[in-house]
């Protein structure tokens, strides 16, 4: 069973590793083109990763809540996790 405390510690987790890995993509490929003029794929990463944290997200919290045996938040996060698959194919 998932503690609580534990549970809302990982999503938090999660949260805020994957937007400082972003900004420090971000912040590379912002330097890489100024010092070296080159192409923007480190910065084109750093903002997928920062699109695709809320994601993350999501997927944390269908996976806690399940274990926490939460099935109707589980539903409900399996719902938004669909409108965003939905969302991204339009």
């Amino acid at each position: 069973m998932l503690d609580e405390k534990k549970f809302l510690k990982l999503i938090q987790q999660t949260l805020f590793y994957g937007v400082l890995a972003s900004l420090v993509l971000l912040g590379a490929g912002f330097l890489s083109d100024i010092v070296w003029n080159r192409d923007f794929y480190l910065m084109n990463t750093g903002i997928a990763l920062l699109l695709a944290t809320p994601v993350f997200r999501v997927v944390m919290l269908l996976c806690g809540f399940f274990k926490m045996r939460e099935y109707n938040f589980a539903m409900a996060s399996f719902m938004v996790l669909a409108l965003m698959v939905v969302a991204v194919l339009i």
